[in-house]
């Protein structure tokens, strides 16, 4: 699979807001899901033609895309909001520096 949005940036940045995971039972293939009330920042972006969900949680320092779809609305691969049972993609440097920058601003209409 190739790597969406860890290279290059032409990317629009359509929401970001303040969300709490969900939690779930326990996967018996993947592991624990999110942990139940955690808070984070949710991001809905668009790059490269793929439409991103990505997530920083509370205390993290980075952020991490949680689902991918394809320019043809098929699913790349989709995990809950703020899940960490599996190796993170990491978005690139410019778009998290991006999204650091709008997360700071809306931290401040809080």
């Amino acid at each position: 699979m190739t790597p969406v949005s860890t290279t290059s940036t032409p990317a629009t940045i359509h929401a970001i807001e303040r969300a709490v995971t969900p939690g779930r039972q326990a996967s018996l293939h993947f592991g624990m899901p999110a942990v139940p009330g955690r808070m984070g920042w949710l991001a809905r972006v668009t790059a490269d033609g793929h439409d991103l969900n990505l997530s920083k949680l509370d205390g993290e320092t980075e952020w991490a895309i949680d689902a991918c779809w394809a320019p043809n609305g098929m699913p790349m691969w989709a995990m809950g909001f703020g899940s960490r049972c599996t190796a993170l993609t990491r978005p690139a440097a410019d778009l998290a520096a991006r999204l650091d920058d709008l997360q700071a601003a809306a931290a401040d209409n809080l």
